[in-house]
């Protein structure tokens, strides 16, 4: 399954990186990942079409804008982690 590809989600704000807790971006290509924090630390994962989400450990650079997209935009109803990557 690939990662979700959504160009026409509305934009709902623009924030650096690192003041980001939690939530949905979309990068200049449409691609949607899910920013959470873990520690100090802000992680971006890829959101997988059918909407769950696929923890990874890539990060960006803390003062990088990212696009916050709202999820109800995206079909998402409710945080879907991929089994058995739940992270702790």
């Amino acid at each position: 399954m690939g990662i979700m590809i959504a160009p026409q989600a509305p934009v709902i704000a623009r924030l650096p990186y690192g003041r980001v807790e939690s939530g949905f971006m979309r990068n200049h290509r449409g691609e949607i990942f899910f920013l959470w924090t873990h520690g100090r630390e802000t992680i971006h994962s890829p959101v997988l079409e059918d909407g769950t989400i696929y923890p990874s450990g890539d990060f960006l650079w803390p003062d990088q804008v990212v696009n916050l997209v709202h999820p109800r935009d995206l079909g998402i109803s409710e945080i879907r982690w991929a089994e058995p990557h739940r992270p702790a």
